[in-house]
């Protein structure tokens, strides 16, 4: 090496030399101690710091620089149910209350002697009646404005229901289900046993069949719910009203019938007194003739 370049030592001169490293970038401080060099090729550096500016990473075959941000969210996100469940929830919401209220129905008018075709006409003026309500309850439910419309996953009604903005569908859907769920028990009365007529294995059959639908729709209730979702709690649960509800409603079809036979409202066996003569229709021992009536 040529004798113009002299090589500094630590007696020449005292620094210190640091790193850091921002945004991907490496940043190189020197402290010098005022050091002084006699040289041609040599400038004297006063005392003080000396910051170069950022630069980044030598590039190369075998330098790549990679920016890492000081916080990452290493969380996935939660996967989106498939359409929310909404066709789900709104099955359950309008099938589950009234498959209970319609057994109750039909288990009181069984056990007070009616017969088949009264009990059918109970069961759907029950089903009738209740349309206007649950039309009524759904469209209250849609007109609560607890959140926002930009929210549509927060709310009653999401939790009932879905999305406000399928409320036409979850109104269709709720609607059929009633109907269907709620037409289930007198069917399964009037069809059922139709030879021998036995009450007690019509209200059998009707017990089996609207309480297998019923766990059904509390094990879709249970399922649109979110985490944790509690299957055994809510099937027990529904299963219980149903069948207490159902059998109260049989002890009590009972029990007032036999205090109306003891005043003498109707006559022994459930069959209505005799109507007074200005009231009697000639119409009505051809009525009694139906196949309907018979049972």
């Amino acid at each position: 090496m040529d004798g113009n370049h002299h090589l500094l030592g630590h007696e020449d001169v005292h620094r210190a030399a640091t790193t850091t490293f921002e945004n991907g970038f490496t940043t190189h401080s020197v402290h010098t101690s005022g050091a002084k060099v006699d040289g041609p090729n040599v400038t004297n550096i006063a005392r003080g710091d000396i910051s170069t500016t950022p630069i980044p990473e030598a590039t190369g075959p075998h330098h790549v620089a990679v920016s890492v941000p000081e916080e990452v969210n290493l969380v996935a996100p939660r996967p989106q149910q498939r359409d929310d469940w909404d066709i789900l929830k709104a099955i359950v919401y309008g099938g589950l209350v009234e498959s209970v209220t319609s057994l109750s129905v039909v288990s009181a008018a069984a056990s007070s002697g009616a017969k088949t075709l009264d009990i059918f006409i109970l069961g759907m003026a029950n089903l009738i009646g209740g349309l206007p309500l649950i039309f009524h309850n759904i469209a209250d439910l849609r007109n609560i404005q607890d959140v926002s419309n930009e929210k549509e996953r927060v709310g009653h009604y999401w939790l009932q229901l879905g999305r406000r903005s399928k409320a036409r569908l979850h109104m269709v859907l709720a609607l059929l289900s009633y109907m269907v769920f709620g037409l289930l028990p007198p069917v399964v009365y009037g069809l059922s046993f139709r030879e021998s007529n036995n009450r007690e294995n019509k209200m059998m059959a009707v017990a089996g069949a609207s309480l297998m639908c019923i766990a059904l729709l509390a094990l879709g209730k249970a399922h649109v719910k979110t985490a944790p979702r509690t299957y055994f709690q809510t099937l027990m649960y529904y299963l219980t009203i149903a069948v207490s509800s159902s059998g109260l409603s049989y002890v009590a079809g009972v029990l007032i019938t036999r205090l109306l036979e003891h005043f003498g409202v109707i006559e022994q066996g459930g069959s209505a007194a005799p109507a007074p003569p200005g009231l009697s229709f000639p119409h009505s021992v051809g009525a009694q003739t139906s196949a309907w009536a018979s049972f």
